[in-house]
């Protein structure tokens, strides 16, 4: 699964799953659960077996893996968008052919908010060198709407450019 396909299937499937991860109605550790367990039902639905806080190579924490014969998927959902070094690390130090990395920025200018976080992000994985695979940044914005109003996506081959995945997934 490549980070655009994957990009895909998790926007449909937060757009169609809305009441279950409405923010606004959720404290932050009931939200990470209910993410986690949509992220759970995303991987099944695909075929995938889902492996929980797994020590990476590096020693960080995984908040999930996914696995499909020798394919392998790990995910960090962090809310808050400045403390993500360790996330980018922990994701880096693993061989997985997909990397996700999911936070948040204000909804107050999202755009710009995300653009610099998916700069801070391609600083952070230079720092590391180069990793395996592809990583996929997706950014939401920190909600005072009832409900997450969109997302942003910006994805890197095999080197440090972060690119925007372009408009929106075909539903």
């Amino acid at each position: 699964m490549t980070a655009g396909e994957w990009y895909r299937e998790f926007y449909k499937r937060t757009s169609d799953d809305k009441e279950q991860i409405n923010k606004i109605r959720l404290s932050t550790p009931q939200y990470t659960k209910a993410m986690g367990e949509l992220l759970k039902k995303m991987a099944e639905g695909l075929g995938y077996k889902v492996v929980t806080e797994r020590t990476s190579h590096g020693g960080g924490r995984l908040d999930q893996t996914w696995k499909k014969g020798d394919h392998e998927i790990t995910i960090e959902h962090e809310h808050d968008y400045k403390t993500i070094d360790k996330e980018i690390r922990n994701l880096c130090d693993h061989r997985s052919q997909l990397k996700v990395l999911i936070t948040y920025v204000p909804d107050e200018d999202f755009l710009a908010s995300a653009v610099e976080t998916a700069n801070k992000v391609k600083q952070d994985i230079a720092q590391q060198g180069s990793f395996h695979g592809e990583f996929l940044l997706v950014i939401g914005p920190y909600c005072n709407n009832d409900w997450l109003s969109d997302w942003a996506a910006f994805h890197s081959i095999r080197d440090i450019r972060m690119l925007p995945l372009r408009g929106k997934p075909n539903r």
